[in-house]
């Protein structure tokens, strides 16, 4: 099993192994300290959040070896373009994901075409509205309309 299988990379793993717990920038920081700045953002009320229990379902879902409802290696640069994402996002490199690649080889298994790169970028985003039939867009908003499918999706 590969690293990026794993959801791990070496500088997680650091920072895991020498303070005990994910890195999780200021922001994160801040949303652990109080948890009220922070969506926390439940799959089973299909919010339009995805937070770490709807990674945590598509984790279990695609029977990943690691279900911890992060997810890994994601590029910083998109993070401000993105407020639907909300808790259990590791913004520190885009080395990428293997809950997202598994996203991506289910959409591409329906004729996407998507490479399969573990990061949650554009153009994944784009397909993802496709997939269920919105408008298509490059960004996840707050409460976004795409996000409430894909859990309602994960709860059924």
């Amino acid at each position: 099993m590969t690293e990026k299988s794993k959801d791990l990379t070496r500088r997680s793993l650091i920072t895991k192994a020498a303070i005990g717990i994910p890195a999780m920038g200021v922001a994160g920081a801040l949303a652990w300290v109080n948890p009220g700045t922070t969506p926390q953002a439940s799959a089973s009320s299909a919010d339009g959040y995805w937070g770490t229990d709807t990674t945590k379902k598509l984790q279990y879902y695609y029977n990943l070896f690691i279900k911890d409802g992060t997810i890994a290696g994601q590029d910083p640069s998109i993070r401000n373009d993105n407020p639907g994402l909300s808790t259990g996002w590791d913004w520190s490199d885009a080395s990428g994901s293997a809950t997202i690649d598994a996203l991506q080889d289910h959409m591409n298994q329906w004729g996407y075409g998507l490479s399969t790169d573990g990061v949650l970028g554009p153009n994944t985003i784009w397909c993802l509205h496709e997939w269920f039939q919105l408008s298509p867009k490059t960004y996840l908003g707050e409460g976004d309309s795409c996000i409430v499918p894909l859990q309602n999706w994960l709860n059924s």
